[in-house]
């Protein structure tokens, strides 16, 4: 573990003060454009706990495959579960972006 000058040596200082770790990494995200994917993917892992708490449909039954312009992808095994999570579509849209703090899914596919 480095020593407390060490550490100082490698904080960024700015006229207002000590940037911390969370806005050094925020800054670099967004000046490497990454913000909009990285979204997408934390839209990927909170989806199987969001449709078994709407639903009651349990992680292997629905698994979320990806998030390409707008469109959430979810691989579906059964046709009682596709009917069931078809009737929940917007909800779980909603939550999902709500949870998100803005729009990242514009919509639901379901596939095979």
């Amino acid at each position: 573990m480095g020593s407390f000058q060490e550490i100082g040596s490698r904080t960024h200082r700015t006229g207002a003060g000590i940037v911390t770790l969370r806005e050094a990494l925020g800054e670099a995200v967004r000046a490497l454009g990454m913000g909009k994917k990285l979204l997408e993917q934390r839209a990927l892992m909170l989806l199987p706990e969001l449709i078994d708490e709407l639903t009651g449909v349990p992680d292997p039954m629905a698994r979320p495959a990806e998030i390409r312009r707008g469109e959430l992808v979810i691989w579906i095994r059964q046709d009682a579960v596709r009917h069931r999570l078809s009737i929940e579509r917007h909800r779980i849209q909603s939550r999902l972006n709500e949870a998100l703090g803005r729009e990242v899914v514009a919509s639901i596919r379901f596939g095979r």
